[in-house]
């Protein structure tokens, strides 16, 4: 499913091109996703390449429609096709590409190697089934097991993720709990079969301050006691800082900036980056209003020629609309997809 190159020609480095590396748990190498309408393709992933290390938290942060979700759908083998297709790239997971695998081999991965907590843990909860027998749900399929075994690790797992009273609340229904508390009992699910990487879709969404704080921290600690690698999808900036190690920036479909968390929010390399941070609430008084970013992201079944993001970037030039920038890496890890990056190091 790669894309050829000409003879003689040499692939750019990508965020993904360490796949090899024991370090390295999960490796995305252009990944493209579409969507077959009846009057329009719509091109939701356009050559995504990243990687996640063993023990990492990466982020992975854009507003609605840049593909954020349709990224983490990929990897999981949930996109209903029709109407998706993947025309290209590959998921190396442990080396072994996802998308090579047949559905019962994908099945086989799912859960015990690989799980996901979705973004609403309301609807993803069977609301007529008692959550212990929920969380227990993945064992007793994959493992089996004799009921107080099952009931152990059930028990374990409510414990690791901070649910006070466990053994009470075993039997209770998920809306007899608090919002904060079902996404403990979603986090407890994905947990049952001890996943190597564990996918978070906007696991803070609709929750308060305080709860958003105690979920990000059990995901820090999830990574730090376990060793779980965990890929945070998120429009929330903060969040990436408080909590990941390495942040990919998308817009429209694209990667346009990737790395260190630290370096990508100090100094961030892509203007839509820039755009992002201006927009977030610094304080108080003049020199913190909000800049926000101009337009609307551009209709992803006619993207435009060049740069997605020319028409709302304040930088932008002529050659912007008409070459699309690739991604590059300009300093240790941090790739950015801007023609104007080395000029425009001082205003960004």
């Amino acid at each position: 499913m790669n894309r050829a190159l000409s003879p003689g020609v040499t692939p750019r480095p990508t965020p993904a091109a360490t796949a090899s590396d024991p370090a390295t748990l999960l490796a995305v190498r252009d990944l493209s996703v579409v969507y077959r309408r009846a009057h329009a393709v719509v091109h939701a992933v356009d050559s995504v390449s990243f990687s996640v290390g063993r023990g990492k938290i990466v982020g992975i942060v854009g507003e609605s429609g840049s593909g954020k979700t349709t990224v983490i759908r990929a990897i999981m083998r949930l996109l209903r096709q029709p109407p998706a297709e993947v025309p290209g790239g590959e998921i190396l997971f442990e080396g072994q590409d996802l998308l090579a695998l047949t559905p019962r081999q994908m099945r086989a991965v799912r859960g015990a190697r690989i799980a996901q907590i979705f973004q609403d843990p309301f609807a993803s909860l069977n609301p007529v089934v008692p959550v212990g027998k929920q969380i227990a749900e993945a064992a007793r399929y994959r493992r089996g097991g004799s009921r107080g075994d099952v009931r152990g690790r059930v028990l374990e797992v409510m414990n690791l993720v901070g649910i006070p009273d466990a053994r009470r609340r075993l039997k209770m229904y998920p809306d007899e709990l608090s919002g904060g508390l079902r996404q403990r009992v979603a986090m407890a699910s994905a947990l049952m079969l001890s996943p190597g990487l564990l996918l978070a879709d906007e696991p803070t969404t609709a929750l308060d301050v305080t709860i958003q704080d105690q979920i990000l921290k059990l995901l820090r600690s999830l990574r730090d006691e376990l060793g779980t690698s965990v890929i945070i999808v998120t429009h929330d900036l903060g969040v990436v800082a408080q909590t990941c190690d390495h942040v990919i920036v998308m817009y429209a479909g694209r990667v346009v900036e990737n790395g260190p968390v630290a370096q990508v929010l100090l100094s961030p390399a892509h203007p839509y980056t820039r755009a992002l941070l201006d927009a977030i609430p610094h304080g108080v008084g003049r020199d913190s209003r909000l800049r926000p970013i101009p337009g609307a992201p551009p209709d992803l079944s006619s993207l435009p020629a060049g740069c997605a993001f020319a028409d709302r970037c304040r930088f932008a030039v002529e050659r912007c609309r008409t070459e699309v920038p690739p991604l590059e890496e300009h300093s240790a890890g941090h790739f950015s997809a801007c023609i104007r990056r080395a000029e425009l190091s001082n205003e960004l």
